[in-house]
């Protein structure tokens, strides 16, 4: 592809590598879904658990896969579109997608007492840290460590 001087800037370069996840090519009508690199997620952690929230529009429960491995929670899915019986096809800007998004948390979680819910497009994920890797709080006796150095003597 030919392109002017103009185009040799690192913003057109960097907007021409961001395109084509942004905007899969469309396939032909049956060929195999696009992949689409992720999906928008906010996690939130507090000293007993992790919540994790992923925006997952138009998807059933039934077309989401939660793994959890080493640490790292893995959301996928993938989502197709069929005609109604007896109806043709006059226009579909709708092509069938696949995304995948694993997101590494900082400490341990008890897989057991792990909670998903899907509601309004919102994937909500609580996951209770392990009893060891908890946030605990130390309390700060009065005294000076001087003494207690001295005494460990």
């Amino acid at each position: 592809m030919l392109r002017s001087f103009w185009f040799n800037d690192p913003l057109f370069s960097l907007v021409d590598r961001l395109l084509p996840w942004q905007f899969p090519p469309l396939g032909e009508a049956g060929a195999a879904p696009a992949v689409i690199a992720s999906c928008p997620v906010a996690i939130y952690e507090d000293g007993e658990r992790f919540y994790v929230q992923a925006v997952v529009p138009g998807m059933t429960p039934d077309q989401i896969q939660l793994t959890w491995q080493d640490n790292a929670l893995t959301i996928s899915g993938e989502v197709s579109y069929t005609a109604p019986q007896g109806a043709e096809l006059v226009w579909s800007e709708l092509q069938p997608y696949r995304f995948r998004r694993t997101i590494q948390l900082g400490a341990e979680v008890n897989l057991n007492r792990v909670e998903a819910h899907l509601e309004n497009g919102v994937l909500t994920i609580v996951a209770p840290k392990a009893e060891h890797a908890r946030t605990k709080k130390i309390p700060i006796l009065p005294g000076t460590a001087q003494k207690q150095l001295a005494g460990a003597r």
